[in-house]
């Protein structure tokens, strides 16, 4: 700060100071004083020499010039290959280059898994609109509806980020429910290797991994705290801070859900409503340690 103000002030002391300086006269030639010698004769007045004038430079040669070319045309750019002149496409946000080239960026992960792997593993694939899940975890209601829960937290995420859902409804994202991860990684489906260690879940663009966690509540929160992560790294694609984007995932993971409608973004009034969220316990934990 102390060296931009110094730069300011010398700029100013130096705007000031041009300002002020007396305009000069151009300086001229000076006549030589006569020289008497020898030769010089009694009466005869000495010879001044022509004051000395400085001439004009001599104007520089002029260029051959060049024919004029007429202007060349330049073929349209596409939005692909210019995306500032297009300010409405995204890539791969809006999906419509994708989908004209008849590939869409979230099937790329359904591509290279083996199916005849995932059910000798004994792993189930349940599909929703904009999720399809594959899951070790046995039938049960509370875990056959998250695809529901994830279709419905899609159109409230547009409408919160002004995104039309009907324009993005291709949209989809693939998720791995894991209770024994040794199971996904015999099928293919938990690349661990490329992956860095995570303690409850990890989105990588259209996909997210997440483990079992210990109430069907904390399990929704999980989905959608990943998804959020998901919707706005694809959809989005804005480079904004962690904080942010941990925050706005924990806002929508935090949901009611009466089995048939969800509601996002909500505060909850009781421990009760939000089993083994513990997001109060860790707050204050942190506020006693410090």
């Amino acid at each position: 700060m102390k060296r931009w103000t110094v730069v300011a002030w010398l700029v100013l002391a130096g705007g000031l100071w041009g300002c002020g300086r007396p305009e000069l006269p151009e300086p001229r030639a000076q006549v030589p004083p006569p020289r008497v010698g020898r030769s010089a004769r009694v009466g005869q007045a000495p010879k001044s020499n022509p004051p000395r004038r400085n001439a004009p430079p001599s104007p520089p040669a002029a260029r051959p010039s060049k024919p004029n070319k007429p202007p060349q045309k330049k073929p349209p750019t596409s939005p692909a290959q210019n995306p500032q002149r297009h300010p409405r496409f995204h890539l791969p946000g809006d999906l419509s280059q994708l989908v004209q080239e008849g590939k869409r960026w979230w099937e790329r992960p359904l591509e290279r898994i083996d199916m005849q792997k995932v059910r000798q593993a004994g792993i189930r694939r349940l599909e929703g609109r904009h999720l399809v899940l594959f899951t070790d975890l046995p039938a049960a209601p509370d875990v056959d509806e998250l695809p529901q829960v994830f279709d419905q937290a899609f159109p409230q995420w547009c409408q919160y980020f002004g995104l039309s859902a009907q324009e993005h409804r291709p949209w989809r994202m693939v998720g791995y429910l894991m209770k024994d991860p040794r199971r996904f990684r015999q099928a293919g489906l938990f690349p661990q290797e490329e992956l860095p260690p995570f303690r409850n879940g990890y989105t990588r663009r259209y996909e997210f991994w997440m483990y079992e966690q210990p109430s069907a509540y904390y399990r929704r929160h999980l989905l959608l705290h990943e998804g959020t992560h998901g919707f706005m790294l694809t959809l989005l694609r804005s480079a904004t801070p962690p904080w942010y984007l941990e925050g706005m995932a924990e806002w929508f993971g935090t949901h009611r859900w009466d089995g048939k409608h969800l509601r996002l973004g909500v505060f909850p009034q009781s421990r009760e409503e939000v089993p083994y969220h513990g997001r109060i316990k860790l707050v204050r934990e942190a506020e006693r340690t410090g």
